[in-house]
């Protein structure tokens, strides 16, 4: 996926992914994702909050091998903001 909001579930496709789904780490930018379903083809992820605009990368940790996205992820916040308040801040 080139772009999603936080929450939406997106499917990774590529090559030599663990079928076991705790044995594939997928960070969007910096933040690691939720990985719910795994093929040696594809993954089903969750897109986190706090996804940043950067590459998507997947890490298959049982043969420590690591890919990336083309290009880079587009995180989509809704509703869009025009300001900042002074909600927008915890103590």
């Amino acid at each position: 996926p080139t772009s999603a909001k936080p929450g939406d579930v997106v499917t990774i496709t590529g090559t030599n992914f663990n079928t076991t789904t705790t044995n594939n780490i997928v960070f969007f930018g910096a933040t690691k994702a939720n990985v719910t379903a795994a093929t040696t083809t594809s993954l089903t992820v969750t897109v986190p909050t706090g996804a940043t605009y950067d590459y998507i990368t997947a890490l298959n940790t049982s043969i420590a091998l690591m890919g990336s996205s083309t290009s880079k992820f587009i995180p989509i916040y809704s509703p869009a903001k025009t300001g900042i308040g002074a909600g927008d801040f915890t103590a």
